[in-house]
């Protein structure tokens, strides 16, 4: 993703958060596909519930690839899950449309080979049909249809960071999704913002609270095997481990 291309019009998801009974945010699970499963059974996830990732659920952990076919499967059983593009999807998607061999190892140091065992362990192809945007079909439609950005009447949803002087559609493609900046100081939008991307550094790696309604949901669950769900009307935590 190029530094300063302003975001497309199609990579911003609207909602109205009355149209929701609960909504649930969560982000970074970073293949740890158990913790995810506990998460729904915890909050007794309902279809007329909403569930916002706020990205990167791919690399590091062992299990990416049953991660993406869950929330598939959940969609079309009617759920109401919505996913935002992370830096490590946008890697994964890179390498794979590019096949640029500095793009691949950009993603390779950042863990992204863990995302090829998963999808070897899955389909039972070779580490190589990876690649293949045939055999790996499912998977790069479905990351290429998640949105850069969420935003409601209340909240603002990123995966990184949000530009508080700018409107969503003069947003920072990279910059939503990139960027680890202290932007909570400005956020005087009137809006809360919900982004992850950044791990908690507390000892006991919970959530953390910024300024101006601005929070952190990353809990660097790739180190911890910690997650959290935050359901933002009651305001209601639910940690995992």
């Amino acid at each position: 993703m190029k530094k300063g291309t302003i975001i497309r019009k199609g990579q911003i998801k609207y909602i109205n958060e009355d149209d929701y009974k609960r909504i649930f945010v969560i982000s970074d699970l970073h293949g740890y596909y158990n913790l995810f499963l506990k998460f729904l059974e915890k909050v007794n996830l309902q279809k007329d519930d909403l569930l916002i990732n706020l990205g990167d659920s791919c690399d590091r952990g062992t299990q990416s690839y049953e991660l993406y076919m869950k929330y598939n499967e959940m969609i079309k059983e009617g759920y109401n899950v919505l996913h935002l593009l992370g830096n490590h999807e946008d890697m994964l998607l890179t390498a794979v449309n590019t096949l640029d061999e500095s793009s691949i190892d950009h993603w390779y140091r950042n863990n992204g080979e863990t995302t090829i065992e998963s999808f070897k362990n899955v389909t039972g192809l070779a580490k190589e049909d990876f690649y293949d945007k045939e055999k790996n079909k499912f998977l790069i439609d479905f990351l290429s249809t998640f949105p850069t950005l969420i935003v409601s009447d209340k909240t603002i949803f990123a995966h990184a960071a949000y530009n508080p002087d700018l409107s969503p559609e003069e947003q920072e493609e990279y910059f939503l999704i990139w960027n680890r900046e202290n932007f909570w100081d400005k956020n005087f939008t009137g809006k809360a913002i919900y982004f992850g991307h950044t791990p908690s550094k507390k000892e006991d790696h919970t959530i953390v609270y910024y300024s101006n309604n601005c929070t952190c949901i990353d809990l660097g669950t790739y180190k911890y095997q910690k997650m959290v769900g935050v359901e933002i009307k009651s305001k209601k935590e639910y940690y995992i481990d």
